[in-house]
């Protein structure tokens, strides 16, 4: 379930009189299913942005780490990892038992998504898991990743979702990310019908930028605002097309506004704005 849950197809297989509910195998494997499951709703943004990818460029979700890092050696023959679109690798554990699991990582930044700790590429880790409640999925965050979430649901279209979250890793280096969204039930989008737009980052030693480009296609979503959490930084002020933003309270009204705190990965800036707008935002 673990492994499946980053794949492109989700589902459960099973012959020879096998069992494919969760619960029948017990407490601790339904727990660790559902978190797995939730952990795929709540991603189904990002990869249903990914998979739009793949229909226009051929190039999947599931991305070979030899294919994303050729120059390192070390990758050339492992498959125990992959990344999952631009911004994640994944490693699930598939030895049974098992309380250590080895990741390589490419170069670079990286930052544990269930840990919070920033970790330096490069090297192969001995990640300690639980052999006991399987609460370890090794997922790593590539710095300059702008990962698009949503409240985890029961089925797709459960309920609207009308707020998209959006966690940046901003760098040096200009990153994007191309939210995408149709109907999800007819072949519309092919004559334009869909909602695509196109969020940009990017940090220096005072500030980091953001774009939110004018979105394309006839779509219009139920998508009203997005919530932007910028890690690794508590912002002074925040400017929103070139105006102070005013700072909120700990809860967002329906206004656009910005505050601080800490997350398990360090500081924090979170901001809400409206979504289907051309806009420029800055963190000073």
């Amino acid at each position: 379930m673990e492994f499946a849950a980053f794949t492109p197809v989700f589902r459960v297989h099973g012959y020879y009189g096998e069992k494919r509910q969760p619960w029948v195998y017990g407490p601790v494997a339904e727990a660790a299913a559902t978190r797995a499951i939730r952990l795929r709703y709540e991603l189904l943004p990002y990869l249903y942005s990914y998979e739009r990818m793949a229909a226009e460029t051929g190039v999947g979700v599931i991305r070979p780490l030899f294919w994303m890092f050729p120059d390192d050696q070390r990758l050339a023959n492992d498959g125990s990892s992959w990344m999952f679109g631009d911004a994640l690798l994944v490693s699930p554990v598939v030895s049974p038992g098992a309380s250590v699991h080895r990741v390589t990582l490419p170069a670079g930044t990286w930052y544990d998504y269930n840990r919070g700790a920033r970790v330096r590429g490069g090297q192969t880790l001995e990640y300690k898991v639980d052999a006991k409640t399987w609460k370890d999925i090794p997922i790593f965050v590539r710095a300059g990743a702008i990962i698009a979430t949503q409240p985890p649901q029961d089925c797709v279209g459960q309920r609207p979702v009308t707020e998209i979250t959006l966690d940046v890793f901003p760098t040096a280096d200009h990153s994007h990310f191309v939210y995408y969204d149709d109907d999800g039930a007819t072949y519309s989008y092919e004559q334009g019908d869909y909602y695509r737009q196109s969020i940009g980052a990017y940090s220096d030693k005072a500030s980091v930028h953001m774009t939110f480009e004018q979105p394309s296609g006839t779509f219009r979503p139920v998508l009203r605002s997005y919530i932007v959490r910028v890690h690794g930084t508590t912002a002074k002020s925040v400017l929103l097309n070139g105006k102070p933003l005013t700072k909120a309270a700990a809860r967002f009204g329906d206004d656009d506004g910005w505050t601080t705190g800490q997350d398990r990965f360090g500081a924090l800036t979170t901001i809400r704005l409206q979504a289907a707008q051309l806009s420029s935002v800055v963190l000073q």
